[in-house]
């Protein structure tokens, strides 16, 4: 995983790569983006996963510290893996959030291009994304972004119970 350090800023916003350390200051956050898609797990439960994920580089998070008190005011977590059909690594965006107080200021933007000089950084072959049908916010800032909607492939999921603890 790389250094955490400074990827971009604007509009009163530096956004940088999490650490193990700032699991416990995104939690709240990262809890109203789950509460977005109407997932509502306890606080110990989200901190755990967080800092799990981060603690074993399995993610990257980028987190845009906002203002003064450098509060997060958004992030993105991707997670890596590759593409056999391009022959390298990939990455998916999997999470992108901005705290409702934050919206409108370019953070969410701000967040894409900290992703895609990820990728790059990385030499990625793309980055893949999915958003729910609902939210046009998003789907027009990925589409302005250079991201098409997928017309080649079907999407398929399958859900698991959750192992016990």
């Amino acid at each position: 995983m790389l250094e955490h350090h400074s990827e971009a800023s604007c509009a009163g916003a530096n956004v940088v790569i999490a650490s193990a350390c700032d699991g416990a200051a995104l939690t709240p956050l990262f809890r109203q983006y789950l509460a977005f898609y109407h997932r509502h797990p306890d606080e110990a439960e989200v901190r755990e996963f967080l800092q799990a994920r981060l603690a074993a580089n399995e993610c990257v998070i980028h987190v845009a510290r906002v203002g003064d008190t450098q509060e997060i005011g958004g992030f993105t977590l991707i997670y890596p893996t590759y593409t056999s059909l391009g022959l390298r690594r990939s990455w998916i965006l999997n999470d992108l959030f901005v705290a409702e107080q934050h919206r409108r200021e370019g953070i969410a933007r701000l967040l894409v291009h900290a992703v895609h000089r990820h990728a790059a950084d990385t030499g990625a072959a793309l980055v893949e994304l999915e958003t729910a049908r609902s939210n046009r916010s998003a789907q027009r800032l990925y589409e302005t972004e250079g991201y098409r909607r997928e017309s080649e492939f079907v999407r398929y999921s399958r859900a698991f119970p959750a192992a016990p603890r």
